[in-house]
């Protein structure tokens, strides 16, 4: 026979155990979402950071402002290019007579990207019109 007066409790203590274990999943698998989330939302971040970098570059190249043929060779001139909720500033470097260095840097919450691309003047017989100049691009950060 089992005296049962001596287990008085057990069941308490292992009721009590379960609930706690369960309390540390709950909050351990909170953590875990909490910070996937986090992740995520950092890597949305840099990819619109990187879109509006691009967005700025090229938009810069396609409707090329006739200020920056002004400058002279050396100097820079500076602007904010935007599009929905982001930004980026868009510095134009003239190199020499005909070479130009854009420099995009986008900001997106946390975080930042920064592109460049070399552009060139090219004159002929319908006027002069700017592009890019192949494999010159570059993501900077």
């Amino acid at each position: 026979m089992i005296d049962r007066r001596k287990r008085g409790g057990f069941a308490l203590l292992l009721s009590i155990l379960g609930l706690v274990l369960v309390g540390a999943l709950i909050i351990a698998t909170h953590l875990a979402v909490s910070l996937e989330h986090k992740v995520a939302a950092a890597g949305v971040d840099r990819q619109r950071a990187f879109a509006m970098s691009e967005y700025a570059l090229w938009s810069a190249v396609a409707e090329w402002d006739a200020a920056n043929s002004a400058l002279p060779p050396g100097a820079s001139s500076r602007r904010i290019i935007r599009a929905t909720r982001d930004s980026a500033e868009l510095t134009v470097l003239r190199l020499n007579e005909q070479l130009y260095w854009l420099l995009a840097d986008a900001r997106v919450g946390g975080a930042r990207r920064r592109t460049g691309v070399n552009v060139r003047a090219v004159t002929d017989s319908t006027g002069t019109h700017y592009e890019a100049i192949r494999r010159s691009w570059l993501e900077i950060h």
